[in-house]
């Protein structure tokens, strides 16, 4: 299992992935909530979970890839779900996290502003 480190930025094959899958226009960048530190590694390894896997992680999964308590892990994607990032798919089932489509445009936004590149 691959550790995601808050530097760590996707790599092309990824970032290509990632624009594939978000068809939609990018909403402006102050109507998307900033994250904090860890919130953003949690949506990042949910995403480089899900492409190393091709399913979405356990809390506890998410939480070791992230280098975060569950408790903290649980707190952060309720978090996130407020904030339309994700969502899930059902309560008291394993894998139920989902990056909705506003989580990947803010994942694509953010390895953007990173990479330097004009929106």
């Amino acid at each position: 299992m691959k550790t995601v480190s808050t530097k760590q930025s996707l790599d092309r094959e990824d970032f290509t992935a990632l624009e594939a899958l978000t068809r939609s226009q990018f909403t402006l960048p102050d109507e998307m909530p900033k994250l904090s530190e860890e919130q953003g590694r949690a949506l990042r390894g949910l995403y480089v979970y899900f492409i190393e896997n091709r399913f979405f992680p356990t809390v506890r999964e998410l939480a070791a890839a992230c280098s975060i308590s569950k408790t903290a892990t649980v707190r952060i994607l309720a978090r996130l779900e407020q904030f339309g990032y994700v969502a899930r798919a059902g309560r008291g089932q394993s894998r139920n996290i989902r990056i909705s489509d506003k989580g990947l445009r803010k994942l694509q936004h953010d390895e953007l502003q990173r990479s330097g590149r004009r929106i």
